[in-house]
């Protein structure tokens, strides 16, 4: 866990992954782009932050993972860019880890207590495999105007 004011150091020089605003906007404030940014639009789930829908939009509701937006996620890590999440972009820090390379650095946020970085290696992502190997699983409805299940 680090405070704002560490986190530019934390990750200079290494591949970002950032998700959530709040991350995303103090490391670009400090001229680090990350290589993939996962947002919302929203900071501690209901304060804008003025975050445009651009990039990949994506539908995930709050306490779930979408198949779809996990391979979107998947798919951006390897030519970086932006999702914007329509819902809530929290839980899309697991696959940002999983489908990381090893080396990558993946910021998110925790509430009230600031910026957690996760150096990605095998231990780390076997770890969030073994977390995520419990999750409920259950086919969920379409979204309405997508493509995706």
């Amino acid at each position: 866990m680090v405070g704002k004011e560490s986190l530019p150091a934390e990750v200079r020089g290494k591949r970002v992954i950032t998700v959530g605003d709040f991350v995303t906007k103090i490391l670009t404030d400090a001229d680090i782009t990350p290589h993939l940014s996962i947002v919302d639009g929203k900071t501690m789930r209901n304060l804008y932050l003025g975050t445009k829908a651009e990039g990949d939009v994506v539908m995930n509701e709050p306490g779930v993972l979408r198949l779809s937006s996990m391979l979107k996620v998947k798919e951006r890590i390897e030519t970086g860019g932006r999702i914007f999440v329509n819902g809530e972009e929290d839980m899309l820090a697991i696959p940002a880890i999983l489908f990381s390379e090893d080396g990558d650095v993946v910021v998110y946020g925790q509430p009230k207590a600031g910026s957690v970085v996760v150096k990605v290696n095998g231990m780390v992502k076997w770890r969030v495999n073994d977390i995520f190997s419990k999750f409920l699983r259950k086919e969920c409805q379409p979204c309405a105007g997508s493509s995706h299940f």
